[in-house]
């Protein structure tokens, strides 16, 4: 076991020392605060600018970051975490302004519906309306719509997954690769972290199995909606993803990524020492990880766009 910051032990005893009963309200509203508090100055960008999808019977608001605005980029798709019931375009907007600069990509962030108002699929089906419907930037943004990447962190990590996988099955080709930040991939919480870091660690046991409670309130079979027991995994994907030491996520993210990877499927899986869940949003407690977890992403879409361009396979 790695040494934790002093920051970050500071941080979580702090937390720990003021934990109350999680409501809906409470779970928006601590989210909301950590982004706030413990974000660096935000980078600015040449173009941000929100644009809405609409579907039959909603809309769904969606955030660009276009680094130079001048230039045809890939895209990007990011979707946030927050158990599916928290998170916003705005608890996860610097972390997309310097996913866009680093990787040289557009990003569009998508806010979907959240549990338990909207409980499961509804997210996963906004989230796959804009991938779908991405075409509609191409009438004012400089953007390459066959050559994207979805992203996403915990609950997004796995919407990211979710949508990846059924349009690959489906036969897609543009979905180049995955950024998957600490995902949320066993819904049936079977594997040992999440007894290992259930308590203390910022993200509980008793807290996922609310989440998880709000996301499937219809009673939905969670292991069909688990990535990690998807069928067909092979047909994924390269993809770069990240755990963190003392998150209660880690086993699952680490069983994925072997899972996928003994598929054939080329994976970049990378640990963060000392970490727990959110770290890439606590900027200012941990810069260090948060700014190599930047890097990566970006050196991973960088790396993988380029040779894609190089041995003419897009």
């Amino acid at each position: 076991m790695s040494a934790m910051p002093a920051a970050l032990q500071k941080f979580l005893d702090e937390a720990n020392a003021k934990k109350t009963e999680i409501t809906v309200a409470s779970a928006r509203k601590n989210l909301a605060i950590i982004a706030d508090i413990c974000a660096q100055p935000k980078l600015g960008l040449s173009l941000i600018q929100n644009y809405t999808f609409h579907t039959a019977n909603h809309s769904i608001i969606t955030r660009i970051y276009h680094p130079q605005p001048e230039k045809k980029l890939p895209l990007t798709l990011y979707f946030h975490g927050g158990g599916h019931v928290s998170g916003s375009l705005d608890t996860h907007d610097a972390l997309c302004r310097r996913i866009a600069a680093s990787s040289e990509c557009v990003v569009l962030s998508v806010g979907y519906r959240l549990a338990p108002e909207f409980p499961y699929p509804a997210g996963i089906e906004d989230c796959r309306h804009v991938f779908v419907h991405r075409g509609e930037l191409e009438k004012f943004l400089n953007i390459d719509n066959t050559l994207v990447f979805l992203a996403g962190d915990s609950a997004g990590g796995n919407l990211a997954l979710t949508v990846a996988h059924t349009m690959k099955t489906h036969g897609d080709t543009c979905i180049k690769g995955l950024v998957l930040i600490y995902p949320s991939v066993d819904y049936t919480m079977q594997y040992p972290s999440i007894d290992r870091y259930g308590e203390g660690y910022l993200l509980d046991k008793e807290k996922i199995a609310w989440y998880f409670n709000q996301y499937f309130s219809q009673k939905q079979d969670r292991l069909e909606a688990s990535p990690l027991y998807f069928r067909h995994l092979e047909k994924l994907p390269p993809f770069y993803l990240a755990v963190g030491e003392y998150d209660p996520l880690h086993d699952e993210g680490v069983a994925f990524a072997k899972k996928v990877q003994s598929l054939g499927v080329s994976v970049e899986l990378e640990e963060f020492a000392g970490m727990v869940h959110v770290f890439a949003q606590l900027e200012t407690i941990v810069p260090n990880q948060g700014n190599r977890l930047i890097q990566s992403i970006g050196n991973f879409i960088k790396k993988t766009t380029f040779n894609r361009l190089d041995f003419g396979l897009i």
